[in-house]
């Protein structure tokens, strides 16, 4: 399915020589909250602990090729996506960018690293971690 096409999400590529390096895919994403606790609901929600649905911009994919690990560009992907982020916000509102990260120990360091914390929900599962950032 293109999603870009549907109007649902874009994917933004960072290019070398016609060829793909990197990319990240934004969008924005429903999480019911059922299962997180009252306290978390009203911070993320910034109003009401008795929220159903919090919306987050959403970092869907960010990916980058092996050749270019360990080289700043995966930080470089991501302070970018932020930024295009943030100036939706400008303009929209919201509170909060999630990423629904590989559960691997480089992964998850990789975005506290960058000042994302875990989101507990009940959605969560060994493959994967919901983990936010304060716009």
């Amino acid at each position: 399915m293109d999603f870009g096409h549907r109007g649902t999400s874009k994917t933004h590529l960072l290019l070398k020589e016609n060829h793909v390096i990197g990319y990240f895919t934004l969008s924005m994403k429903p999480i019911l909250t059922e299962g997180i606790s009252k306290e978390v609901i009203k911070k993320v929600d910034g109003f009401s602990k008795n929220r159903k649905c919090i919306y987050f911009y959403l970092i869907g994919q960010l990916g980058l090729d092996d050749d270019y690990i360990g080289k700043g560009i995966g930080e470089f992907l991501l302070f970018n996506a932020i930024t295009l982020i943030e100036d939706a916000n400008f303009l929209v509102g919201g509170r909060y960018i999630l990423v629904d990260a590989f559960a691997c120990k480089p992964v998850i360091e990789f975005y506290e690293k960058n000042g994302f914390t875990k989101l507990v929900t009940q959605e969560d599962n060994k493959s994967s971690v919901k983990m936010i950032y304060k716009i």
